[in-house]
């Protein structure tokens, strides 16, 4: 518009309403499956809506990583210092409930691969908590200390500093857009002012409520937090360079590059980090609006990122993105959702648990039948072990229990404490699989250690300060 007729419309044209960004405080358990919103002639159908709970996952997944590798088992590669198969794999199963989607490596079929495993060896590089040894992690300092340090702090470190890091540009995680190597590296834009641009979102969502993912897109175009992926979209192609350029008229736009950036950032270390809660389904099919695009019929998915549909701001999401200057865990809502037996089955009762219920109990418990769950002294130690703390579990068994917790289950919790309390760790050194060393000097204080979690050590080898638990 030209500025002289800007400024005679300006005197009688009331300014437009300041950008306003929509929210819901409850989700359907199941949603209309988009294909049949984009196609005509596809039956409708629903689909479940997962919802995963991140902030209490990303202060265990924080520790329970840290544990990994100070125990040397993460490798990455030389070059990209990436996780490898084996090492997301590893990372996966150390995860409270695991990844966002089940399955194997992207490579296999319609696999989506790894998410919060993937995230996770990068994450902690970026924050300085780990570096390269070798051909695996090893602890920095800091590393160390956040082994026994607050988690939320922590957490919020490492948002700050992947906001800057180079490591990674999260658009090379949505595989299918090709030419992001060579003269089309050198066309993309720094990856510090789109994450910025999403950062400054998320300070703009209402604390804990939901936003369709989509709401949220038209939410940063109309309040000014555009950014751009690349400023040569000519370089970027699917399938093939030539047919398949993205520079094309209609090919490169928002939906195509901005929105699939900003979900993997969102799904993939936002959430993983615990800033936000996600809703998410499968990826196939989920965003439909690629497949007018050359190339594209033998895709199911554009990124394994096109499943989120809504995100809610965490009160951990709110401390990190400077909403609060404190952090305040967000308290665990009472519901009867089973009962604690003196034998120490969980037997579920009245409504469907939920599906962060069903990992908790699955992390602490065995399976007996469909509806009960028997808790198990080794699950909970290996829990313990994996970072979570004695008290989260006990807060979390009496939030859900229908009565006082039986005295067998305070037992087992209190043995669980004092076991976890009396750590060997710092007294020996893993040989091999089977077997450990203990210096001559910390063997007596290796043997009470082990003592107080129950063991005992048979006599010591001649010449040497090696042997096996009992």
């Amino acid at each position: 518009m030209p500025d002289d007729l800007s400024e005679r419309l300006r005197a009688f044209v009331p300014p437009p309403s300041r950008a306003s960004l929509a929210a819901t405080d409850e989700l359907p358990s199941t949603v209309k499956h988009p294909l049949a919103s984009y196609y005509s002639d596809t039956p409708t159908e629903t689909v479940p809506l997962v919802v995963r709970e991140t902030e209490r996952a990303a202060r265990h997944d924080l520790q329970a990583v840290l544990r990994l590798i100070e125990s040397g088992k993460v490798a990455v590669s030389d070059r990209t210092r990436r996780p490898g198969r084996s090492a997301t794999r590893l990372v996966a199963a150390a995860l409270e409930g695991g990844d966002f989607y089940a399955g194997g490596p992207a490579d296999e079929g319609d696999a989506v691969g790894p998410v919060k495993a993937f995230a996770w060896p990068l994450v902690v590089q970026a924050a300085g908590l780990a570096r390269p040894a070798g051909s695996r992690l090893a602890l920095t300092k800091a590393g160390s200390k956040a082994l026994d340090a607050s988690p939320a702090t922590t957490l919020r470190t490492a948002w700050t500093r992947w906001l800057d890091t180079p490591l990674l540009d999260e658009l090379s995680r949505v595989d299918a857009i090709k030419g992001q190597n060579g003269k089309g590296k050198r066309g993309l834009t720094a990856v510090a002012g789109r994450r910025l641009a999403l950062a400054d979102t998320l300070a703009e969502c209402p604390l804990g409520s939901w936003v369709e993912t989509d709401e949220l897109f038209r939410y940063m175009r109309a309040a000014g937090h555009e950014f751009e992926v690349t400023r040569d979209a000519w370089r970027l192609y699917i399938c093939e360079p030539e047919y398949g350029s993205l520079g094309y008229d209609g090919c490169g736009g928002w939906n195509i590059l901005q929105a699939r950036y900003a979900l993997c950032l969102l799904f993939e270390y936002a959430a993983t980090l615990g800033l936000i809660d996600v809703a998410y389904v499968e990826p196939a099919g989920a965003r439909p609006d690629f497949h007018e695009l050359w190339g594209t019929d033998g895709l199911e998915f554009l990124s394994r990122y096109d499943g989120l549909l809504h995100i809610r701001l965490t009160s951990l999401g709110a401390f990190c993105v400077g909403l609060t200057d404190a952090y305040e865990p967000a308290p665990l809502e009472a519901r009867a959702a089973f009962t604690l037996l003196p034998n120490l089955d969980v037997a579920a009762t009245g409504d469907e648990l939920t599906f962060a219920e069903r990992l908790a109990l699955d992390r602490y418990a065995e399976k007996t039948s469909d509806r009960v769950w028997r808790l198990r002294r080794d699950r909970l130690l290996a829990a313990v072990e994996g970072g979570e703390s004695v008290a989260a579990v006990r807060e979390f068994l009496s939030f859900r229990s229908d009565a006082p917790l039986p005295a067998a289950v305070v037992q087992m919790l209190e043995d669980v404490a004092e076991r976890n309390g009396s750590s060997t760790r710092a007294l020996c050194l893993a040989v091999g699989d089977r077997q450990l060393a203990v210096p001559a000097a910390s063997e007596r204080a290796f043997r009470r250690a082990l003592r107080k979690l129950g063991y005992g050590l048979g006599a010591r080898a001649s010449g040497g300060s090696v042997g096996k638990a009992a």
